[in-house]
């Protein structure tokens, strides 16, 4: 569909675990966090979106096609279809989890101390999966950026 520039219908599930029909302009397969994404065009919100695959069940064609070169999606870095705003983070990790840590975020935003800890300065959406995420680490992770941040999963630790 990317390469034929057509679109597509499917069901997506929502991080919230909503289910909604869409019909998107499918544009580029972008690999990061450990999973595929879709960056398109959805028709819907008439804005540019990025769709975890995983997510997407029952995907077919619409029999609609697009014009080549009349979509063209932001970097994903640019936190696109986050409906949640952006956290700054500075988090601290123990040595021993840096093949964790490596796997999870960019190198370029990973510093190594001489004692082997890595600092991690980062900016990800504050909502549900962000503390989920965080716990996941157990005690191998310190916040030191933002307070309320780690106000919150101290309370959710207890």
């Amino acid at each position: 569909a990317i390469l034929n520039h057509e679109a597509v219908l499917f069901e997506y599930i929502s991080t919230y675990g909503q289910a909604s029909c869409r019909k998107v302009y499918p544009l580029k397969l972008v690999f990061k966090s450990r999973a595929w994404y879709l960056q398109a065009f959805c028709t819907g919100r008439q804005d540019y979106r990025t769709f975890r695959l995983s997510r997407m069940l029952q995907v077919r064609a619409a029999g609609e096609g697009f014009a080549a070169g009349q979509y063209v999606p932001p970097p994903i870095e640019a936190g696109q279809g986050v409906s949640s705003a952006l956290v700054k983070l500075e988090l601290v990790f123990p040595a021993h989890v840096a093949h964790r840590v490596y796997d999870e975020f960019d190198e370029g935003a990973i510093d190594r101390d001489g004692d082997g800890a890595l600092h991690v300065f980062a900016q990800l959406p504050e909502d549900g999966w962000l503390y989920s995420f965080l716990l996941s680490f157990g005690g191998d992770v310190t916040i030191l950026q933002p307070q309320h941040v780690k106000a919150r999963l101290l309370k959710m630790k207890r």
